[in-house]
């Protein structure tokens, strides 16, 4: 069996090069930046990281930025702490890296520094913003295409496919059984009124049934035996079964994408959509999904991307035919 098929880092040099995403760390560390300031944005736990790195490379940091005034009131790891607003006024030339701790918080600055003037080519990113799913050379938009997405948790990964797909798409589903999650993605999809976008309160899974939620009004939000709401499940084969044409499917939901694509099992066997599944969240999953995949789809090729350096989180598995 061909469980997976790795592609080197040449997809991320060439993805680079055409403009779409900021430097990545591990291909920065490679740069000739004698000549160039480089600041850490985010002085904190990763900021410090990136700061020993930066030294043991022998790459000369100017200071860092950070948003919180106390912090630009002290040093940090013997530098000077800037603001967001001194840094886009006084050091428009400078290469910027993220040392922030999630895809949420790394978007927002991107899109900030981007905003304010800032080249793609100057921001490093410890993980690429926005292109955690979409930014790869093997994955490229379909037309007529129904995107699924399983754990929307804010609505951001829905906003990213979007613009990956310039809005040109058949329609989106989402599902969220968090409550607040499910509302706040509910606030953002009306803000971009678009159409054939329907988001399902319910969380996918292997059966219909309910089951104990931890519902904690974040990225954490998962099915528990402890926990202390009842949600509603359903298959997606069921949602599926009348849908058309191309199909994609993205999930993350804390441990619970094998179960979820249990209940997918006849719409991938027999539509064979294009895949994009977390497997960080349990050990098992990195052999288990793939398997389980391969089974049911044995022409489907498998890409592993991961998108953090210093955490276990951001592995994703792209399955395609």
């Amino acid at each position: 069996m061909k469980l997976l098929k790795f592609t080197s880092r040449i997809d991320n040099i060439r993805y680079q090069e055409s403009g779409r995403r900021p430097v990545m760390f591990y291909d920065f560390l490679t740069m000739p930046v004698k000549d160039r300031s480089v600041i850490i944005y985010g002085a904190g736990g990763m900021g410090r990281i990136i700061c020993k790195i930066l030294a043991d490379y022998k790459i000369n940091m100017e200071c860092f930025c950070d948003a919180d005034p106390q912090k630009q009131q002290s040093r940090f790891c013997a530098h000077h702490v800037i603001s967001p607003e001194s840094l886009t006024k006084n050091h428009n030339s400078a290469l910027i890296i993220l040392a922030v701790g999630n895809a949420k918080t790394a978007s927002g600055i991107y899109n900030f520094l981007t905003g304010n003037g800032f080249l793609q080519n100057q921001i490093v990113a410890v993980f690429g913003p926005n292109d955690e799913i979409f930014g790869h050379p093997f994955l490229k938009h379909l037309e007529n295409e129904t995107y699924i997405d399983v754990g929307c948790m804010d609505g951001q990964t829905i906003i990213s496919y979007l613009d990956f797909c310039k809005n040109k798409y058949r329609k989106i589903i989402g599902f969220e059984p968090d409550k607040e999650n499910y509302k706040n993605t509910m606030e953002r999809i009306s803000s971009i009124a678009q159409n054939e976008i329907e988001i399902i309160h319910k969380a996918a899974y292997s059966s219909v049934t309910e089951l104990r939620f931890d519902d904690t009004n974040d990225f954490n939000s998962k099915i528990s035996k402890t926990g202390g709401t009842i949600i509603e499940t359903v298959e997606l084969d069921d949602i599926l079964e009348n849908v058309n044409g191309n199909i994609f499917i993205k999930m993350n939901i804390e441990g619970g994408e094998m179960q979820a694509l249990i209940g997918a099992e006849n719409t991938i066997h027999s539509k064979n959509p294009r895949l994009a599944i977390k497997i960080e969240h349990k050990p098992e999953d990195i052999i288990e999904i793939p398997c389980f995949l391969n089974r049911l789809v044995p022409k489907y090729k498998f890409y592993i991307r991961h998108y953090n350096l210093f955490q276990t989180s951001g592995t994703t598995l792209f399955a395609i035919v």
